[in-house]
């Protein structure tokens, strides 16, 4: 993917299967009828361009979206003294930096929290599937 389409309205998760949260998203997705559609960065790499186009459409640096805490080897890290080049380089490196997954609805993009959260932020498409889920559960 060498960008990303708004014109029309394409709905992404983007997430690290090495991340809790990313991969519980996932899952809950994936066990939906959506048009959703889910990268593990992990195994698909996105370009510099895709990364730059999302932090401009959340209005945040990249290293913003990333917690570089999550490994002892990456803890001295800090957000003031990396370039954008910096932050390029490790998300393509190490992926699972990308502890909470991104949303994106056409131009709306949001760093998911929760399992809760992906929900109430694709509602419209996950309508009816959160309804064939919660009969399921009964």
């Amino acid at each position: 993917m060498a960008f990303l389409s708004k014109e029309n309205k394409q709905s992404i998760l983007i997430y690290s299967e090495s991340s809790n949260v990313g991969k519980a998203c996932e899952t809950l997705i994936a066990s939906m009828d959506t048009p959703i559609r889910c990268i593990d960065i992990d195994s698909e790499t996105l370009s510099d361009m895709i990364w730059l186009e999302i932090t401009t459409m959340m209005n945040v640096d990249l290293g913003g979206l990333l917690n570089p805490e999550v490994s002892p080897a990456l803890q001295h890290l800090g957000t003031e003294h990396n370039t954008v080049g910096d932050w390029l380089r490790l998300i393509n490196q190490k992926p699972y930096i990308l502890q909470y997954p991104i949303a994106i609805d056409g131009t709306v993009v949001k760093q998911i929290k929760s399992e809760e959260e992906v929900l109430q932020f694709y509602n419209g498409l996950l309508g009816t599937a959160r309804t064939k889920i919660n009969k399921k559960a009964v």
